[in-house]
């Protein structure tokens, strides 16, 4: 059983070129990216109750900011404790799917508040969760899926893969990858560990 990133990506998202350097393999929107120098402001949902987490769960997804911020990536994070002085405001809510917007896109204000979601425990079982929160703040830090790239080269089955992402614990229907991109992007696994690498996604290195 597999989970599933339901990324969702800015209105008028541009195809990227094609990465030439092995190091740019994970595509990085250049107009969704944050100045050099910023410090990103996070903050927790405590209600309504459907999107407030665990305490264990917020401490994975504070750990992961931890290990973003270990990699020297120019940006600083700070823990906030008011929706309104925060940049990412993220949520817990079951079963909606994990997501995030790409980069500064989560600054667009939105009828719907949350600009991260963890649809599933990142506790019970601790590699899952901690590799979900790096995701998801990938996302949020202005990483794109690898597989996006439309130069990526990938030949799909496509009636496996939406064989496989109807079942649970995602039950996406055929409408849910054109929803959550307008690139109307085919989805993916999206479980590597951090510091590897796969066509779907590269997240950092676990210390020590």
């Amino acid at each position: 059983m597999h989970r599933f990133c339901n990324v969702t990506y800015p209105k008028g998202y541009l195809r990227p070129a094609p990465a030439a350097d092995e190091r740019t393999r994970l595509l990085r929107e250049t107009q969704y990216k944050w100045l050099n120098g910023s410090q990103l402001r996070y903050w927790f949902y405590d209600k309504p109750k459907k999107w407030a987490g665990s305490e264990g769960d917020r401490e994975v997804v504070r750990e992961a900011f931890k290990m973003w911020k270990a990699l020297g990536i120019g940006l600083e994070f700070a823990e906030v404790h008011e929706a309104g002085e925060a940049d990412f405001r993220i949520a817990f809510q079951d079963g909606d799917g994990s997501w995030s917007y790409i980069g500064t896109d989560v600054l667009t204000k939105r009828e719907d508040p949350r600009t991260m979601n963890f649809g599933w425990s990142l506790t019970e079982d601790p590699a899952e969760g901690l590799d979900t929160a790096l995701h998801e703040i990938g996302h949020s830090l202005g990483f794109p899926h690898e597989h996006q790239n439309p130069f990526a080269g990938i030949v799909w089955n496509e009636a496996a893969v939406y064989q496989a992402l109807a079942a649970p614990p995602n039950n996406w229907s055929k409408a849910t990858p054109a929803t959550t991109s307008s690139t109307s992007c085919r989805p993916t696994r999206c479980r590597a560990r951090p510091g590897t690498r796969t066509r779907s996604c590269i997240t950092p290195s676990r210390p020590g």
